[in-house]
């Protein structure tokens, strides 16, 4: 069973009280900034455009609407392994309490268990952020000692990190898990939104976990929240496997997957016919030799 995670006291006033919602209100230099009434429209009818795209199967929506000074962008990220379905259930919900937190605001951003949903005034695509962000340790202590922990957390998240960096422009997304000596199994899930470039992913993954220490040394688990990437690991499996294996690749990697095999299958006949040719005539050749001696 997946463990429940706790705000620290600085949180209390941003998250719900077991970290299932977290949330953040204002922009960058700390000031409230109130929306017009055109820009809450444009924000609304965004995000609820976000809910009705039925189309898509990736859980990453990142859109524009609306002119300056009333322009909004937006992205809503579904975690890897949430089914369309799932997802936009997701999405509605913490886009309803986004609002309801954070009223009349050119700037927000909310993290749910399953998904977040981000959204502001000036451009959020394709650039790193990793502020604001949460730290979420889980409440209950590691059954193993600290050192067996990290030994076996560390080599875990590296690959996971490499894994999720290098996917494509719907998804990088990668979970996993492994044994600690003398206690359970680690699961671990990290994700990036997908307009990252494999640099700015591997970036915002690495900082999370220098950040593990100070905030979940001695714990069973935690979750590092941020508005480009998330991380999170603990005891027993939080994720759904068999939905995240069950979902097609992406179009333009399968595409070149395919693309790939007909070369090779073109150029393995091409190369056995000119063998062929070339064996043909090497045994004609020599058979006239025979005959004229």
């Amino acid at each position: 069973m997946p463990l429940l995670f706790t705000a620290n006291f600085a949180q209390l006033d941003s998250c719900t009280e077991r970290a299932e919602y977290c949330w953040n209100c204002t922009s960058e230099d700390g000031n409230l900034t109130d929306a017009s009434t055109i820009y809450k429209q444009n924000l609304n009818s965004l995000l609820t455009s976000f809910i009705s795209e039925t189309n898509n199967n990736y859980g990453f929506y990142n859109s524009s609407l609306g002119q300056n000074p009333d322009k909004v962008n937006a992205i809503a990220l579904c975690r890897g392994d949430v089914v369309p379905n799932e997802c936009r259930d997701c999405i509605n919900e913490t886009t309803t309490r986004l609002l309801t937190n954070c009223p009349n605001r050119k700037e927000a951003i909310i993290w749910g268990e399953r998904c977040l949903v981000r959204y502001s005034n000036s451009s959020i695509f394709y650039m790193k952020k990793e502020a604001p962000f949460r730290l979420l340790p889980s409440p209950n202590p590691s059954a193993a000692s600290a050192e067996a922990y990290k030994k076996t957390l560390d080599p875990l998240l590296e690959n996971l990190i490499r894994k999720a960096s290098s996917g494509d422009s719907l998804r990088k997304f990668a979970y996993g898990n492994t044994k600690v000596p003398d206690a359970e199994d680690i699961y671990a899930l990290v994700q990036c939104t997908p307009d990252l470039s494999e640099q700015d992913c591997n970036d915002c993954l690495v900082n999370s976990t220098l950040q593990i220490p100070g905030c979940c040394a001695g714990k069973s688990g935690g979750r590092v929240l941020k508005p480009s990437c998330t991380l999170r690991y603990e005891y027993g499996a939080f994720y759904n496997v068999s939905a995240y294996g069950g979902l097609p690749p992406p179009e333009g990697k399968s595409d070149t997957k395919r693309t790939v095999v007909i070369i090779v299958v073109v150029l393995t006949a091409v190369i056995i016919i000119v063998l062929g040719i070339c064996i043909f005539f090497k045994r004609r050749k020599a058979k006239k030799k025979l005959q004229s001696m």
